[in-house]
């Protein structure tokens, strides 16, 4: 296979930033992220920017937040009660940690504030409502 097209596994070397030039992420020369295109493995704008490319060849793409971890959404900022953590549980600002849903479903919460009885979490990914830059470079098709 030649082409990148849905279905194909690529591997790639990459760069993420925001559009103020900070670099969140890249991969190294010895580890290249290898993913299967269109089944759901990337966001879906990283997805779409390697269809029809070749490899070596390189590309940017901006990523609105609708490609990449969505809006972000107020109403996922919720209020808990500090008696709903374990017993002399160490609650600290920025922490992050898995919530479960009574089904089983698990959802990444940030402590965004501590106070005396409750503790504030936001459901938000942390890279929701940002737009992504990515410098991208097909390393290897494999069909």
């Amino acid at each position: 296979m030649d082409i990148i097209d849905q279905g194909t596994e690529v591997d790639v070397f990459y760069t993420g930033r925001y559009p103020d030039g900070e670099i969140f992420d890249q991969s190294t020369p010895e580890s290249p992220l290898s993913f299967k295109v269109g089944q759901g493995q990337v966001i879906a704008g990283f997805d779409s920017a390697v269809l029809g490319l070749k490899v070596g060849e390189k590309t940017t793409v901006t990523i609105d937040p609708i490609d990449a971890y969505g809006e972000y959404d107020k109403d996922l900022v919720i209020l808990m009660a500090k008696d709903q953590f374990p017993e002399n549980a160490e609650i600290e600002l920025g922490m992050q940690f898995m919530l479960r849903s009574p089904e089983g479903m698990g959802q990444m919460a940030t402590v965004v504030s501590v106070e005396e009885s409750d503790v504030t979490l936001d459901l938000n990914h942390v890279m929701a409502g940002k737009t992504l830059v990515f410098d991208i470079e097909v390393a290897t098709i494999k069909g």
